[in-house]
């Protein structure tokens, strides 16, 4: 499968979302899977593609222009498909992908988990989303998905596609059969 992994970029968090990271790499890459993903070298993206290239996956980088330069970009990695802008980046990674795994993240994160959201509840995609919610760093996130379906405001089966999993182990389990699934 082609896994698009949304994360953070930042260098200044905590040593457990880095390790996570590097966890979810690893066994992403030792299952074979290809990591799609924002092509960063540093930070928690970084770790995430050290993890699946040293674990022998190949990993494809997705850049903008904006980032377009060797000290952004991680050096291991198999393709680098370059894009004009991030909204670009953004719609390459969700056609190129087979499912999609949410890691911790900020701002850019909540935009690519939403966004690709919004666009399988509109019946545009039809890939498998799951939330690696380390630390609990989540649990507002799956709160306000209750509440919105509490509320009418999301509908129950659209929240229900947003599954959230304590390992990188059980979240690939639960892609790989949910892929399954779609695909069969």
């Amino acid at each position: 499968m082609k896994i698009c992994v949304f994360c953070s970029s930042s260098e200044r968090i905590d040593e457990s979302f880095l390790r996570a990271g590097r966890l979810f790499g690893t066994e992403l890459g030792r299952r074979g899977h290809e990591l799609i993903y924002g092509g960063y070298g540093r930070g928690l993206m970084g770790e995430v593609a050290r993890g699946a290239f040293e674990a022998g996956g190949h990993v494809t980088a997705v850049v903008p222009s904006l980032f377009d330069d060797e000290r952004f970009i991680y050096s291991g990695c198999s393709r680098v498909l370059k894009t004009a802008d991030l909204h670009e980046r953004k719609n390459v990674m969700q056609t190129e992908a087979d499912a999609f795994a949410i890691l911790p993240g900020g701002i850019g994160t909540y935009d690519e988990l939403f966004d690709t959201l919004a666009l399988i509840s509109l019946g545009q995609l039809d890939k498998p989303l799951a939330v690696l919610d380390v630390n609990e760093c989540y649990r507002h996130l799956r709160m306000l998905l209750e509440e919105g379906v509490s509320k009418g405001f999301i509908g129950a089966v659209l929240a229900e596609r947003v599954r959230f999993y304590a390992s990188a182990a059980e979240l690939l389990d639960g892609v790989e059969r949910a892929g399954a699934g779609i695909r069969g």
